[in-house]
Protein backbone atom coordinates (compact mmCIF):
# COMPACT_ATOMS: atom_id res chain seq x y z
CA UNK A 1 0.00 0.00 0.00
CA UNK A 2 1.70 3.64 -0.63
CA UNK A 3 1.53 6.05 2.32
CA UNK A 4 -1.75 6.68 3.87
CA UNK A 5 -2.64 9.67 5.97
CA UNK A 6 -4.93 10.86 8.81
CA UNK A 7 -6.91 13.82 8.89
CA UNK A 8 -7.59 14.52 12.40
CA UNK A 9 -10.24 16.79 12.82
CA UNK A 10 -8.44 18.82 9.90
CA UNK A 11 -6.15 19.85 12.60
CA UNK A 12 -3.43 16.78 11.68
CA UNK A 13 -1.36 17.48 7.97
CA UNK A 14 -0.23 15.95 5.61
CA UNK A 15 3.67 17.79 5.24
CA UNK A 16 5.10 15.70 2.81
CA UNK A 17 3.00 15.12 -0.63
CA UNK A 18 3.27 15.99 -4.50
CA UNK A 19 0.05 17.99 -5.38
CA UNK A 20 -0.33 18.07 -9.26
CA UNK A 21 -4.30 19.09 -9.71
CA UNK A 22 -5.06 21.64 -6.60
CA UNK A 23 -8.16 20.81 -6.60
CA UNK A 24 -7.44 17.60 -5.25
CA UNK A 25 -5.66 15.65 -2.73
CA UNK A 26 -3.34 13.17 -4.53
CA UNK A 27 -1.67 10.03 -2.67
CA UNK A 28 -0.17 6.85 -4.02
CA UNK A 29 -2.76 4.53 -3.97
CA UNK A 30 -4.40 1.85 -6.36
CA UNK A 31 -5.84 1.96 -9.85
CA UNK A 32 -6.19 5.36 -11.81
CA UNK A 33 -9.57 6.87 -10.63
CA UNK A 34 -9.91 4.33 -7.44
CA UNK A 35 -10.03 4.79 -3.98
CA UNK A 36 -10.18 1.68 -1.79
CA UNK A 37 -10.08 0.76 1.76
CA UNK A 38 -6.26 -0.35 1.45
CA UNK A 39 -5.15 2.89 -0.12
CA UNK A 40 -6.50 5.64 2.42
CA UNK A 41 -7.47 5.81 6.17
CA UNK A 42 -9.36 8.52 7.34
CA UNK A 43 -9.33 8.86 10.84
CA UNK A 44 -11.91 11.38 12.56
CA UNK A 45 -11.49 13.33 9.37
CA UNK A 46 -14.69 15.13 10.10
CA UNK A 47 -16.86 15.37 12.99
CA UNK A 48 -19.97 13.26 11.27
CA UNK A 49 -17.47 11.03 9.39
CA UNK A 50 -19.20 7.83 7.57
CA UNK A 51 -17.24 4.54 7.46
CA UNK A 52 -15.23 3.84 4.29
CA UNK A 53 -17.25 1.04 1.88
CA UNK A 54 -14.60 -0.87 -0.30
CA UNK A 55 -13.77 1.14 -3.17
CA UNK A 56 -15.78 4.43 -1.98
CA UNK A 57 -15.13 7.16 -0.12
CA UNK A 58 -17.81 8.90 1.65
CA UNK A 59 -17.55 11.27 4.03
CA UNK A 60 -20.19 13.13 5.42
CA UNK A 61 -20.47 17.51 4.87
CA UNK A 62 -19.54 19.09 8.09
CA UNK A 63 -21.20 22.39 9.27
CA UNK A 64 -17.87 24.31 9.13
CA UNK A 65 -18.56 24.76 5.72
CA UNK A 66 -16.67 22.69 2.81
CA UNK A 67 -16.89 18.98 1.86
CA UNK A 68 -13.91 16.97 2.20
CA UNK A 69 -15.58 14.07 0.37
CA UNK A 70 -15.70 15.85 -2.83
CA UNK A 71 -12.07 16.75 -2.97
CA UNK A 72 -11.11 13.13 -1.76
CA UNK A 73 -13.78 10.99 -4.05
CA UNK A 74 -11.08 12.55 -7.01
CA UNK A 75 -7.67 10.68 -5.40
CA UNK A 76 -5.84 9.64 -8.55
CA UNK A 77 -2.44 7.70 -8.66
CA UNK A 78 1.14 9.37 -8.49
CA UNK A 79 3.95 8.59 -7.64
CA UNK A 80 6.04 10.58 -4.56
CA UNK A 81 7.46 13.53 -5.97
CA UNK A 82 9.21 16.57 -5.39
CA UNK A 83 6.66 19.18 -4.25
CA UNK A 84 6.58 19.98 -0.48
CA UNK A 85 3.40 21.15 0.72
CA UNK A 86 2.37 22.02 4.75
CA UNK A 87 -1.37 22.32 4.42
CA UNK A 88 -1.38 23.77 7.94
CA UNK A 89 -0.15 27.32 6.56
CA UNK A 90 -3.25 27.00 4.16
CA UNK A 91 -5.62 26.21 6.91
CA UNK A 92 -4.84 29.53 8.55
CA UNK A 93 -5.59 31.85 5.54
CA UNK A 94 -9.47 31.78 5.96
CA UNK A 95 -9.59 33.80 2.37
CA UNK A 96 -8.50 30.69 0.93
CA UNK A 97 -11.07 28.40 1.71
CA UNK A 98 -14.08 29.85 -0.60
CA UNK A 99 -14.45 28.41 -3.29
CA UNK A 100 -17.92 26.60 -3.63
CA UNK A 101 -17.60 25.46 -0.71
CA UNK A 102 -14.43 23.15 -1.90
CA UNK A 103 -10.97 22.43 -0.68
CA UNK A 104 -8.94 25.00 -2.29
CA UNK A 105 -5.28 24.16 -1.22
CA UNK A 106 -2.79 26.84 -2.80
CA UNK A 107 1.32 26.69 -3.55
CA UNK A 108 3.32 29.52 -3.80
CA UNK A 109 5.52 29.36 -6.58
CA UNK A 110 6.98 32.56 -6.90
CA UNK A 111 3.90 33.37 -9.23
CA UNK A 112 1.19 34.03 -7.28
CA UNK A 113 -1.66 31.85 -6.06
CA UNK A 114 -3.96 29.81 -7.90
CA UNK A 115 -6.97 28.85 -6.88
CA UNK A 116 -8.82 25.20 -7.66
CA UNK A 117 -7.59 23.28 -10.61
CA UNK A 118 -4.80 25.99 -11.10
CA UNK A 119 -1.16 24.69 -11.86
CA UNK A 120 1.84 25.88 -12.92
CA UNK A 121 1.74 23.43 -16.17
CA UNK A 122 5.15 22.89 -18.49
CA UNK A 123 5.83 25.46 -20.95
CA UNK A 124 6.07 22.63 -24.07
CA UNK A 125 2.55 21.17 -22.72
CA UNK A 126 0.57 23.47 -25.29
CA UNK A 127 -2.10 23.81 -22.30
CA UNK A 128 -0.92 27.00 -20.39
CA UNK A 129 -1.72 28.01 -16.69
CA UNK A 130 -5.07 27.95 -15.54
CA UNK A 131 -4.23 30.79 -13.12
CA UNK A 132 -6.98 32.11 -10.56
CA UNK A 133 -10.02 29.80 -10.91
CA UNK A 134 -11.93 32.12 -9.05
CA UNK A 135 -13.68 33.18 -11.90
CA UNK A 136 -17.89 33.46 -11.63
CA UNK A 137 -18.85 32.12 -15.09
CA UNK A 138 -22.52 33.23 -14.37
CA UNK A 139 -21.42 36.67 -14.06
CA UNK A 140 -18.79 37.11 -16.42
CA UNK A 141 -19.39 36.02 -19.90
CA UNK A 142 -16.60 33.59 -21.17
CA UNK A 143 -15.24 32.82 -24.88
CA UNK A 144 -16.61 29.41 -25.29
CA UNK A 145 -16.06 26.68 -28.17
CA UNK A 146 -18.75 23.79 -28.24
CA UNK A 147 -16.98 21.32 -30.37
CA UNK A 148 -20.40 19.69 -32.44
CA UNK A 149 -22.98 22.02 -31.36
CA UNK A 150 -24.89 21.41 -34.26
CA UNK A 151 -27.30 18.38 -33.36
CA UNK A 152 -28.76 17.21 -29.88
CA UNK A 153 -26.58 17.47 -26.90
CA UNK A 154 -24.57 20.31 -28.63
CA UNK A 155 -27.49 22.67 -30.00
CA UNK A 156 -29.43 22.78 -26.30
CA UNK A 157 -25.91 23.43 -25.04
CA UNK A 158 -25.17 26.33 -27.54
CA UNK A 159 -28.68 28.03 -26.84
CA UNK A 160 -28.12 28.39 -22.71
CA UNK A 161 -24.53 29.44 -23.58
CA UNK A 162 -25.74 32.26 -25.50
CA UNK A 163 -28.82 33.23 -23.03
CA UNK A 164 -26.18 33.19 -20.18
CA UNK A 165 -24.02 36.05 -21.90
CA UNK A 166 -21.65 34.05 -23.25
CA UNK A 167 -19.58 34.24 -26.59
CA UNK A 168 -19.94 31.20 -28.44
CA UNK A 169 -18.17 29.23 -31.46
CA UNK A 170 -18.73 25.68 -32.59
CA UNK A 171 -16.56 23.72 -34.29
CA UNK A 172 -17.55 21.10 -36.81
CA UNK A 173 -16.96 19.61 -40.32
CA UNK A 174 -19.23 22.06 -42.13
CA UNK A 175 -18.51 25.67 -43.62
CA UNK A 176 -20.92 27.13 -42.13
CA UNK A 177 -24.19 26.09 -38.99
CA UNK A 178 -27.43 26.44 -39.50
CA UNK A 179 -27.75 27.47 -35.65
CA UNK A 180 -29.06 31.43 -36.80
CA UNK A 181 -28.80 33.68 -34.17
CA UNK A 182 -29.72 33.41 -30.34
CA UNK A 183 -31.39 36.68 -29.50
CA UNK A 184 -29.08 39.31 -30.82
CA UNK A 185 -25.91 37.16 -30.82
CA UNK A 186 -24.00 35.71 -33.22
CA UNK A 187 -22.86 32.00 -32.96
CA UNK A 188 -19.32 31.41 -34.07
CA UNK A 189 -18.28 28.92 -36.59
CA UNK A 190 -14.88 27.03 -36.98
CA UNK A 191 -14.94 24.06 -39.71
CA UNK A 192 -12.87 20.87 -38.55
CA UNK A 193 -12.77 17.06 -38.42
CA UNK A 194 -12.28 17.03 -34.62
CA UNK A 195 -10.86 13.16 -35.46
CA UNK A 196 -7.85 15.07 -37.33
CA UNK A 197 -5.40 16.49 -35.00
CA UNK A 198 -3.53 18.78 -37.55
CA UNK A 199 -7.09 19.95 -38.79
CA UNK A 200 -7.88 21.05 -35.08
CA UNK A 201 -4.50 22.59 -34.30
CA UNK A 202 -5.13 24.88 -37.19
CA UNK A 203 -8.72 25.64 -36.63
CA UNK A 204 -7.66 26.82 -32.97
CA UNK A 205 -4.75 28.38 -33.53
CA UNK A 206 -4.57 31.95 -31.99
CA UNK A 207 -7.58 31.19 -30.39
CA UNK A 208 -8.62 32.61 -27.11
CA UNK A 209 -11.12 29.87 -25.66
CA UNK A 210 -11.30 29.94 -21.80
CA UNK A 211 -14.28 27.51 -21.63
CA UNK A 212 -14.06 23.76 -24.51
CA UNK A 213 -17.39 21.40 -24.32
CA UNK A 214 -15.96 18.36 -26.17
CA UNK A 215 -19.47 16.37 -26.85
CA UNK A 216 -18.48 14.74 -30.31
CA UNK A 217 -18.17 11.11 -30.68
CA UNK A 218 -17.98 9.66 -34.63
CA UNK A 219 -19.74 6.85 -34.69
CA UNK A 220 -18.58 5.82 -37.40
CA UNK A 221 -14.78 5.69 -37.04
CA UNK A 222 -14.70 6.19 -33.63
CA UNK A 223 -13.05 8.79 -31.80
CA UNK A 224 -9.91 7.60 -29.86
CA UNK A 225 -8.47 9.08 -27.10
CA UNK A 226 -5.62 10.56 -29.25
CA UNK A 227 -7.68 12.48 -30.75
CA UNK A 228 -9.40 13.61 -27.30
CA UNK A 229 -6.06 14.29 -25.99
CA UNK A 230 -4.95 16.49 -29.21
CA UNK A 231 -7.69 18.36 -29.04
CA UNK A 232 -7.08 19.43 -25.38
CA UNK A 233 -3.86 20.06 -26.31
CA UNK A 234 -4.86 22.68 -29.06
CA UNK A 235 -7.07 24.26 -26.87
CA UNK A 236 -5.25 27.14 -25.50
CA UNK A 237 -3.32 29.57 -23.17
CA UNK A 238 -6.89 31.15 -21.87
CA UNK A 239 -8.26 27.57 -20.96
CA UNK A 240 -10.34 27.69 -17.39
CA UNK A 241 -12.12 24.21 -18.16
CA UNK A 242 -12.63 21.34 -20.68
CA UNK A 243 -15.78 19.34 -20.42
CA UNK A 244 -15.55 16.21 -21.71
CA UNK A 245 -18.72 14.10 -22.48
CA UNK A 246 -18.22 10.47 -21.58
CA UNK A 247 -20.68 8.01 -21.10
CA UNK A 248 -21.24 5.63 -18.52
CA UNK A 249 -20.30 2.83 -21.18
CA UNK A 250 -16.87 4.01 -19.75
CA UNK A 251 -17.43 1.69 -16.64
CA UNK A 252 -17.51 -1.62 -18.74
CA UNK A 253 -20.65 -3.05 -16.78
CA UNK A 254 -22.07 -3.64 -13.84
CA UNK A 255 -24.70 -1.56 -11.41
CA UNK A 256 -24.72 1.01 -9.03
CA UNK A 257 -20.79 2.75 -10.36
CA UNK A 258 -19.89 5.47 -7.80
CA UNK A 259 -17.19 7.80 -10.04
CA UNK A 260 -14.49 6.22 -8.08
CA UNK A 261 -14.87 2.67 -9.46
CA UNK A 262 -12.59 1.51 -12.06
CA UNK A 263 -13.25 2.35 -15.95
CA UNK A 264 -13.12 -0.39 -18.13
CA UNK A 265 -9.93 -1.51 -19.36
CA UNK A 266 -7.90 -0.19 -22.18
CA UNK A 267 -7.74 -3.10 -24.51
CA UNK A 268 -11.99 -3.58 -23.68
CA UNK A 269 -13.52 -5.59 -26.98
CA UNK A 270 -16.16 -2.41 -27.95
CA UNK A 271 -14.58 0.43 -29.14
CA UNK A 272 -17.33 3.25 -27.96
CA UNK A 273 -16.65 1.72 -24.20
CA UNK A 274 -12.79 1.40 -24.83
CA UNK A 275 -12.53 5.24 -26.39
CA UNK A 276 -14.61 7.06 -23.78
CA UNK A 277 -12.56 5.18 -20.87
CA UNK A 278 -8.93 5.81 -22.54
CA UNK A 279 -10.13 9.32 -23.19
CA UNK A 280 -10.77 10.03 -19.52
CA UNK A 281 -8.07 8.67 -18.55
CA UNK A 282 -6.03 10.99 -21.01
CA UNK A 283 -7.36 13.88 -19.67
CA UNK A 284 -6.85 13.24 -15.78
CA UNK A 285 -3.67 12.60 -16.64
CA UNK A 286 -3.40 15.65 -18.39
CA UNK A 287 -4.54 17.57 -15.50
CA UNK A 288 -2.26 15.74 -12.95
CA UNK A 289 0.52 15.99 -14.95
CA UNK A 290 -0.01 19.59 -16.47
CA UNK A 291 -2.98 21.07 -15.06
CA UNK A 292 -5.49 20.96 -17.39
CA UNK A 293 -9.01 21.89 -15.89
CA UNK A 294 -10.51 19.15 -17.07
CA UNK A 295 -14.18 17.70 -16.06
CA UNK A 296 -15.65 14.58 -17.20
CA UNK A 297 -19.57 14.49 -17.66
CA UNK A 298 -20.85 10.36 -17.66
CA UNK A 299 -24.64 9.99 -18.77
CA UNK A 300 -26.28 7.46 -19.50
CA UNK A 301 -29.36 6.99 -22.35
CA UNK A 302 -30.02 10.69 -23.49
CA UNK A 303 -33.65 11.55 -24.29
CA UNK A 304 -35.28 14.63 -24.95
CA UNK A 305 -36.95 16.79 -27.93
CA UNK A 306 -34.26 16.73 -31.02
CA UNK A 307 -33.04 13.39 -30.06
CA UNK A 308 -31.28 11.45 -33.88
CA UNK A 309 -31.28 8.26 -32.37
CA UNK A 310 -34.22 5.86 -33.34
CA UNK A 311 -34.93 5.45 -29.43
CA UNK A 312 -38.09 7.46 -28.34
CA UNK A 313 -39.76 8.04 -31.88
CA UNK A 314 -39.26 3.93 -32.19
CA UNK A 315 -42.13 3.24 -29.85
CA UNK A 316 -44.30 6.03 -30.37
CA UNK A 317 -44.56 5.78 -34.10
CA UNK A 318 -45.37 1.81 -33.08
CA UNK A 319 -48.03 2.99 -30.98
CA UNK A 320 -49.49 5.34 -33.07
CA UNK A 321 -49.61 2.66 -35.69
CA UNK A 322 -51.14 -0.02 -33.42
CA UNK A 323 -47.93 -2.62 -33.66
CA UNK A 324 -46.94 -4.73 -30.86
CA UNK A 325 -44.15 -4.11 -28.93
CA UNK A 326 -41.19 -6.36 -29.00
CA UNK A 327 -39.87 -7.31 -25.49
CA UNK A 328 -36.21 -8.92 -25.95
CA UNK A 329 -35.78 -11.65 -23.28
CA UNK A 330 -37.72 -10.80 -20.43
CA UNK A 331 -37.83 -7.25 -20.48
CA UNK A 332 -36.10 -7.03 -16.95
CA UNK A 333 -32.57 -5.59 -18.21
CA UNK A 334 -32.12 -2.01 -16.23
CA UNK A 335 -32.19 1.46 -18.01
CA UNK A 336 -31.20 4.80 -17.25
CA UNK A 337 -31.87 7.92 -18.68
CA UNK A 338 -30.84 11.59 -18.90
CA UNK A 339 -32.81 14.91 -19.73
CA UNK A 340 -31.45 16.45 -22.39
CA UNK A 341 -31.75 19.37 -21.08
CA UNK A 342 -30.25 18.27 -17.29
CA UNK A 343 -27.43 17.11 -19.09
CA UNK A 344 -27.01 20.71 -20.56
CA UNK A 345 -27.40 22.23 -16.83
CA UNK A 346 -24.66 19.63 -15.29
CA UNK A 347 -22.32 20.79 -17.97
CA UNK A 348 -22.96 24.58 -17.52
CA UNK A 349 -22.75 24.03 -13.84
CA UNK A 350 -19.26 22.18 -14.36
CA UNK A 351 -17.98 25.55 -16.30
CA UNK A 352 -19.06 27.61 -12.58
CA UNK A 353 -18.09 25.51 -10.35
CA UNK A 354 -14.39 25.51 -9.22
CA UNK A 355 -14.43 22.39 -7.12
CA UNK A 356 -15.27 20.35 -10.53
CA UNK A 357 -12.44 20.11 -11.59
CA UNK A 358 -10.35 17.16 -12.20
CA UNK A 359 -13.37 15.08 -11.30
CA UNK A 360 -15.69 13.00 -13.49
CA UNK A 361 -19.60 13.27 -12.55
CA UNK A 362 -22.22 10.29 -13.25
CA UNK A 363 -25.13 12.26 -14.87
CA UNK A 364 -28.62 11.21 -14.72
CA UNK A 365 -32.20 10.58 -13.20
CA UNK A 366 -31.28 8.85 -10.11
CA UNK A 367 -33.71 5.63 -10.54
CA UNK A 368 -33.04 2.77 -12.91
CA UNK A 369 -36.17 0.96 -14.62
CA UNK A 370 -37.02 -1.97 -16.33
CA UNK A 371 -37.08 -2.51 -20.49
CA UNK A 372 -40.72 -3.65 -19.71
CA UNK A 373 -41.10 -0.06 -17.37
CA UNK A 374 -39.20 1.82 -19.89
CA UNK A 375 -41.68 1.19 -22.52
CA UNK A 376 -44.60 1.57 -20.17
CA UNK A 377 -43.30 5.30 -19.62
CA UNK A 378 -42.70 5.81 -23.09
CA UNK A 379 -46.44 4.81 -23.74
CA UNK A 380 -47.99 6.66 -20.89
CA UNK A 381 -46.35 9.96 -22.33
CA UNK A 382 -47.84 9.48 -25.55
CA UNK A 383 -51.15 8.54 -23.78
CA UNK A 384 -51.73 5.56 -25.21
CA UNK A 385 -53.19 2.51 -23.17
CA UNK A 386 -53.53 -1.18 -24.03
CA UNK A 387 -49.85 -1.27 -25.38
CA UNK A 388 -49.61 -5.02 -26.34
CA UNK A 389 -46.13 -6.44 -25.11
CA UNK A 390 -44.61 -9.71 -26.83
CA UNK A 391 -41.73 -11.36 -25.35
CA UNK A 392 -39.18 -12.87 -28.00
CA UNK A 393 -35.36 -14.46 -26.83
CA UNK A 394 -32.67 -12.34 -27.97
CA UNK A 395 -31.31 -15.74 -30.07
CA UNK A 396 -34.51 -15.14 -32.14
CA UNK A 397 -33.94 -11.50 -32.51
CA UNK A 398 -30.70 -11.85 -33.95
CA UNK A 399 -31.05 -14.56 -35.70
CA UNK A 400 -33.69 -13.29 -37.55
CA UNK A 401 -31.09 -10.80 -38.66
CA UNK A 402 -31.34 -7.70 -35.74
CA UNK A 403 -29.30 -6.09 -34.37
CA UNK A 404 -29.28 -3.39 -31.57
CA UNK A 405 -27.28 -0.56 -33.65
CA UNK A 406 -29.68 -2.04 -36.60
CA UNK A 407 -30.15 -1.57 -39.58
CA UNK A 408 -32.68 -4.25 -38.50
CA UNK A 409 -33.71 -2.71 -34.79
CA UNK A 410 -35.71 -4.37 -32.78
CA UNK A 411 -36.14 -2.29 -29.85
CA UNK A 412 -35.25 1.00 -30.74
CA UNK A 413 -31.21 1.68 -31.72
CA UNK A 414 -28.59 0.35 -29.42
CA UNK A 415 -31.03 0.13 -26.47
CA UNK A 416 -30.70 -3.59 -25.57
CA UNK A 417 -27.52 -3.50 -23.68
CA UNK A 418 -26.15 -5.01 -20.59
CA UNK A 419 -27.43 -2.99 -18.03
CA UNK A 420 -25.03 -0.13 -16.91
CA UNK A 421 -26.41 1.93 -14.01
CA UNK A 422 -24.81 4.33 -11.98
CA UNK A 423 -25.31 6.88 -8.57
CA UNK A 424 -25.48 10.25 -8.50
CA UNK A 425 -25.39 11.84 -5.28
CA UNK A 426 -21.39 13.20 -6.32
CA UNK A 427 -23.33 16.03 -8.89
CA UNK A 428 -26.77 16.43 -7.02
CA UNK A 429 -23.86 17.34 -4.00
CA UNK A 430 -21.28 19.47 -6.29
CA UNK A 431 -23.30 20.61 -9.31
CA UNK A 432 -26.45 20.96 -7.32
CA UNK A 433 -27.98 18.83 -9.97
CA UNK A 434 -31.30 18.29 -9.83
CA UNK A 435 -32.81 15.89 -12.76
CA UNK A 436 -36.09 15.91 -14.18
CA UNK A 437 -38.84 13.58 -13.53
CA UNK A 438 -38.59 10.70 -16.00
CA UNK A 439 -42.63 11.26 -17.29
CA UNK A 440 -42.03 14.65 -17.01
CA UNK A 441 -39.33 14.73 -20.00
CA UNK A 442 -40.94 12.42 -21.77
CA UNK A 443 -44.14 14.40 -21.99
CA UNK A 444 -41.93 17.09 -23.25
CA UNK A 445 -40.23 14.83 -25.91
CA UNK A 446 -43.49 13.32 -26.93
CA UNK A 447 -44.89 16.86 -27.37
CA UNK A 448 -41.81 18.26 -29.69
CA UNK A 449 -41.95 14.41 -31.34
CA UNK A 450 -45.74 14.48 -32.47
CA UNK A 451 -45.28 18.26 -34.42
CA UNK A 452 -42.84 16.99 -36.15
CA UNK A 453 -43.93 13.25 -36.57
CA UNK A 454 -45.73 14.03 -40.17
CA UNK A 455 -43.27 14.63 -42.10
CA UNK A 456 -41.17 11.84 -41.54
CA UNK A 457 -40.41 8.87 -43.32
CA UNK A 458 -43.15 5.94 -42.85
CA UNK A 459 -41.66 2.72 -40.72
CA UNK A 460 -40.26 -0.77 -42.14
CA UNK A 461 -42.35 -3.03 -40.43
CA UNK A 462 -41.37 -6.38 -42.19
CA UNK A 463 -38.41 -7.36 -39.75
CA UNK A 464 -40.74 -7.09 -36.58
CA UNK A 465 -43.20 -8.99 -38.86
CA UNK A 466 -40.98 -11.92 -39.25
CA UNK A 467 -40.22 -12.52 -35.83
CA UNK A 468 -43.91 -11.65 -34.11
Amino acid sequence: MGEAFLLDGLEDVVHRFELEGFDRVVVKGRGENEVGQGDVFLAQALNDAEAVETGHLDVEENEIGFDVFDQLQGLETIGRGGGDLDIREVFQEKGQLIASEGLIIHEDRGDGLHGSGGATLHSDARIARQGNCFFDARSLGMKVLVIGGTLFIGRALVTELVKAGHDVTVLHRRAQHDLGAVGRKQIGNLMADRNDPAQIKAALAGQKFEVVFDNVYDWERGTTAAQVEATALAAGDSLQRYVFVSSVAAYGAGLNHYEGDGLAGEDHADAYVRNKANSERALFRLHQRYGLPAVTLRPPYIYGPGNPFHRESFFWERFRDGRKIIIPGDGRRLMQFVYVKDLVAAAIAAMETPAAVGHAFNVASPKAITQVETVQALADAAGKKGVELVKVSREKLLKAGGHPMGPKLYFGFYFDLPPITMLVTKAQRVLKFKPTEFSAGLKETYKAWKAISGTLPAPDYSYEDSVL
